[in-house]
């Protein structure tokens, strides 16, 4: 019996070789570490668990930030590249207070919450790190896992 392959979709293909990882989805921490940069600065390293991409990984990072009178003073010196992830960090710390009212030292094992996703830089052999870039408002995510703090509590069962 002979089959023709060309009659086969590719449509499974693709959708297997895309990468879930990134996008928006309900997170649960897995393990948050005070840590402290190459240079020395502080750091809390966040783990978390995509429940909505089969429980694969991210990263958040969160650095000190500099006191707001810096910002001020000292920003229009700066790189574009530092200033975005100042920036970026300042908007996380506020939807993680505003959402979720929590801040990077208070989150815990087990705490839930919504993220965007992205991917670091590839690497030269093409791989890259998921990491969280953006803190998101409840029910953002594609899908809540059942039993988890973000599901829809108005299903009797």
């Amino acid at each position: 019996m002979t089959t023709n392959l060309n009659d086969y979709d590719d449509d499974l293909i693709k959708e297997l070789n895309a990468d879930t990882r990134i996008g928006k989805h309900h997170a649960m921490v897995a393990s948050v570490k005070a840590d402290t940069w190459q240079s020395g600065e502080a750091r809390i390293k966040v783990v978390v668990n995509l429940t909505t991409a089969g429980n694969a990984k991210a990263d958040a990072t969160f650095s000190d930030l500099p006191p707001p009178e810096v910002i001020r003073a000292e920003s229009a010196s700066w790189e574009a590249g530092k200033k975005k992830a100042i920036a970026g960090a300042i908007q996380m710390r506020k939807a993680l207070a505003a959402h979720y009212s929590k801040t990077p030292e208070t989150l815990r094992e087990g705490d839930e919450f919504d993220v965007q996703t992205g991917a670091s830089k590839k690497n030269a052999d093409g791989s890259y790190f998921v990491r969280v870039v953006a803190i998101l408002p409840p029910g953002a995510a594609k899908g809540a896992v059942p039993g988890s703090a973000a599901a829809d509590s108005s299903i009797p069962f």
